[in-house]
């Protein structure tokens, strides 16, 4: 779980706010894992429906949160006041804690392997101006090929490319691996006095949450909860929605926490469909680029001691990685490690967008072997 921890008496600078913002689109893959834990909030009133203007105070401080990341970000509270350390004070932080930790158990995770990263403007920006680059080297490099052989084979090449990288597309998001679809809490917390408040009705009311259907399969339900009576559920795993009923037990503070998740396979199932056509039709062109290679004799490089052979190996490995740059640069995402690799190095931070492609340029140039 990522944890934000935030208070009401700070002021969130615009800077921050834009912070947030690009961290939550760089790392789009990772907002499921969001909560919001309110600090300075007294145990007093630590839970909703105690103190009115405190409940008001924090929802204007939640709502910056959810505006920003486009959904309601489940929010939790702490008091954070280490001067006081008396027993009923720190078995209530304590409380908060296993709270927190709980939520953490119900969390969707994410796998490090398939976790991309989404460009930001300025990045997309930079790197449309790389991707120009290396489209004028390859077009530089395939002028190189000395006769129909060898274009022929760098088309072959290009498509054998393209079809791995469409299969790494497939394989990368036909998993069951869990991806959240919903999320959402209730809290209510009996006071010192709560026994009055729940003598004259106040535990009585029902509570309900709904997932109203929609095209993805629920293929995961995990719940955390406390103090909390279920009267009716319905839906949930193996259908498209989910709803249910619930009163908070008499006498005691309560909580429930939902999850709904759904397989990374059912999520993209039509573009998985889309890329399996794709690499169909990829395959046709391939099998005719062969025939036609088949036809001019086939061909071959690799076993080849001549030198004219050996100058169109280089070449041929020049034109494979020229491609595969020009493919990183012209994508809206990047692999989490390559993109862990740029950062280091301290791309996508600078002003000058012209210096940071010439940087960038030379970065992957090296990286991927060419001169």
């Amino acid at each position: 779980m990522i944890i934000i921890l935030e208070s009401h008496h700070v002021t969130l600078s615009q800077s921050q706010v834009e912070t947030f913002k690009n961290y939550f689109q760089l790392f789009e893959e990772l907002n499921g894992l969001i909560t919001i834990v309110h600090t300075h909030s007294p145990n007093q009133f630590r839970l909703p429906g105690l103190n009115p203007g405190h409940d008001k105070k924090l929802k204007e401080r939640s709502d910056i949160f959810n505006q920003i990341l486009g959904r309601e970000i489940p929010t939790m509270r702490i008091d954070c006041n280490r001067d006081e350390n008396g027993p009923a004070h720190s078995c209530m932080t304590r409380n908060a804690i296993r709270q927190i930790l709980e939520v953490a158990k119900v969390k969707t995770p994410v796998y490090k392997s398939t976790t991309q990263v989404r460009k930001l403007e300025k990045m997309i920006f930079v790197d449309i101006l790389v991707n120009g680059k290396y489209k004028a080297k390859l077009d530089e490099y395939l002028k190189r090929c000395e006769n129909e052989s060898q274009i022929l084979t760098v088309e072959i090449e290009n498509i054998e490319r393209e079809i791995e990288e469409v299969n790494n597309d497939i394989r990368r998001h036909d998993t069951d691996e869990l991806l959240q679809l919903f999320e959402h809490r209730y809290d209510e917390q009996v006071g010192f006095f709560g026994w009055f408040s729940d003598v004259f009705g106040r535990a009585d009311h029902v509570h309900t949450m709904e997932f109203s259907a929609q095209k993805h399969t629920i293929d995961g339900i995990d719940v955390a909860q406390y103090g909390i009576n279920v009267l009716e559920e319905s839906g949930g795993k193996g259908n498209n929605f989910w709803n249910v009923e619930f009163k908070r037990h008499t006498f005691s503070s309560g909580y429930y926490h939902v999850v709904l998740k759904t397989k990374k396979s059912t999520k993209f199932r039509e573009a998985i469909k889309g890329w399996r056509s794709y690499v169909e039709s990829l395959n046709e062109r391939l099998k005719t680029k062969k025939q036609g290679q088949l036809t001019l004799g086939g061909w071959q490089v690799d076993d080849s001691s001549d030198g004219s052979s050996n100058k169109f190996v280089k070449l041929r490995n020049l034109i494979t990685n020229c491609r595969r740059i020009a493919g990183i640069a012209a994508a809206q995402t990047l692999p989490l490690e390559l993109f862990m690799e740029l950062a280091d190095a301290g791309f996508y931070q600078g002003t000058n967008a012209i210096d940071e492609a010439d940087a960038l340029e030379k970065f992957l140039a090296n990286k991927f072997g060419i001169a």
